[in-house]
């Protein structure tokens, strides 16, 4: 049975670890994310995360395949899974600019 130094076993997990965080990130980042992929990324089931919103199973079940849906509750939604919504508005011309709610 070959040995293998602990330093290179950590170095290797770490890399692993790292690799599979840029993955996620890339995935979260992606130009369109269905909430329900978003909460799947993060590891969260709909049990789980309509406890935090103090909701039952069915109604996030339905949220998530709503189609039109109010920003309070994307909101909620997000804070649930433990983020913070942050809304931009991106123009023709490249321009980003953030909306904040009051």
């Amino acid at each position: 049975m070959k040995l293998h130094k602990w330093s290179d076993i950590r170095h290797k997990r770490t890399r692993e670890r790292e690799a599979e965080v840029a993955r996620l990130h890339d995935e979260i980042n992606a130009e369109q994310v269905t909430l329900r992929h978003l909460r799947e990324l993060l590891g969260m089931t709909q049990e789980e995360l309509a406890e935090k919103m103090e909701a039952s199973q069915s109604q996030l079940s339905a949220f998530e395949a709503r189609s039109d849906r109010r920003l309070s509750n994307i909101q909620k939604y997000v804070e649930a899974l433990g983020g913070k919504l942050r809304l931009q508005a991106v123009f023709k011309d490249g321009k980003v600019l953030e909306i904040v709610a009051n």
